[in-house]
């Protein structure tokens, strides 16, 4: 309900259907502000919680949050304060 476009659909897909935001020439994964600077220069596609679309963005906003906030990756958070105590 944040408003924001899905990322996915931002640059297309490739020829195996995999979204381009989030490959490099050598389909390695971009960097994380790489695809979320991206996005963010789009115009939101709605009024925050006028309509419901799963898409991938929150998820990545949330991710660069959590990095800043913790000053640490988010596969170290992931790992070290999610999945070893679970």
């Amino acid at each position: 309900t944040s408003g924001l476009a899905n990322m996915d659909n931002a640059m297309g897909v490739d020829s195996d259907g995999m979204s381009k935001i989030y490959l490099t020439g050598d389909k390695g994964l971009q960097p994380l502000k790489t695809r979320i600077l991206q996005v963010l220069g789009d115009n939101p596609i709605a009024e925050p919680g006028a309509n419901y679309d799963y898409n991938n963005t929150d998820f990545l906003l949330l991710e660069a949050i959590i990095e800043k906030v913790t000053g640490d990756s988010f596969e170290s958070v992931l790992r070290n304060r999610i999945l070893k105590p679970a």
